[in-house]
């Protein structure tokens, strides 16, 4: 009897202790994230005990926002710090942060479909290479859509909306990065090269206060852009060794094409299409007998300065 007894209250143990859930824990304020996480509800976190509100350490650290939101109380303090290597994150909504996204580390990050609002400052921060940033928005920011420091090389910037920014869309200090398909709307600039070796390709660029793109960098590629109803289309500074070709550069208020600096040499700019533009179309003002080693041919306009450009 005694050893059935025994026997009978293992198995009731057994029992009682399987029938018991599994709960996973809830995300919360502070939190270091290491593993795969999904929010469960909205988060509101105050900036000055939480800075950053949360962290996602990778490699394995995940997190699936479940659509909801990260709000930043007093918005003294950052959003979501990415750091280590190949940390994730996904799917909700940042608000009222400072720096809504700081992505630092050793890089191979990964962001995606994540719509950001009112930033304090940058809506992104990318202080590492080899990232990812897809799918996300970001809406009235006081500084920079998303900056690129100039240590941060080869990312991947994709399919990303940024409108209405208080200074430049994208802020490109890096090298080697990749930027594509984004939409860029009611910046100062809209994007900034300052770095080498970058690709800008098949973004539009529309309604900025000032360039829709300034280049100061080195062996860039601008191609096939949309760059139209800026102040300045393309805005090329003391700049080598670029290439820009395929671009429409048109309705904007001054120039379509805008080479304003001696020292800038062995720019290739061909086969684009700069039309209506206020001032001028094509516009190269301190070499007047087009002898500098700058390329400017088939490109489609009507305007120019000097007549000689092409």
């Amino acid at each position: 009897m005694k050893s059935t007894a025994m026997h009978l209250t293992s198995v009731t143990i057994l029992i009682g202790t399987l029938a018991v859930p599994i709960v996973a824990s809830a995300v919360s304020c502070g939190d270091v994230i290491t593993t795969s996480e999904t929010l469960t509800e909205d988060l509101s976190c105050d900036s000055t005990i939480f800075n950053p509100s949360l962290t996602i350490e990778g490699p394995s650290g995940r997190l699936d926002m479940g659509g909801y939101t990260l709000m930043c109380v007093n918005a003294t303090g950052d959003g979501i710090l990415l750091t280590g290597t190949a940390a994730r994150l996904s799917n909700g909504d940042i608000q009222e942060c400072f720096d809504s996204i700081q992505i630092e580390g050793t890089g191979s990050h990964r962001v995606s479909t994540i719509n950001i609002i009112d930033s304090d400052d940058d809506a992104i921060v990318i202080n590492s290479s080899f990232n990812t940033v897809t799918d996300t928005s970001s809406f009235n920011t006081d500084d920079d859509g998303i900056d690129i420091g100039s240590s941060s090389n080869s990312n991947i910037i994709t399919n990303n909306i940024i409108d209405t920014v208080d200074d430049e869309g994208i802020e490109l200090d890096g090298d080697a990065n990749f930027i594509s398909g984004n939409e860029i709307l009611n910046t100062e600039d809209g994007i900034d090269l300052d770095g080498s070796f970058n690709v800008v390709v098949l973004n539009t660029i529309d309604s900025n206060d000032e360039a829709g793109i300034e280049l100061r960098g080195e062996f860039t590629t601008v191609v096939n852009n949309s760059i139209n109803n800026n102040n300045v289309g393309i805005e090329i500074y003391d700049a080598d060794n670029n290439t820009i070709t395929g671009n429409e550069a048109s309705d904007n208020t001054s120039y379509g094409i805008y080479l304003l600096d001696l020292n800038a040499t062995q720019n290739v700019i061909v086969s684009n299409t700069a039309i209506d533009n206020g001032i001028f179309d094509l516009f190269s003002p301190l070499d007047l007998d087009c002898s500098s080693s700058n390329v400017w041919a088939g490109n489609i306009f009507v305007t120019s300065d000097p007549a000689c450009l092409d």
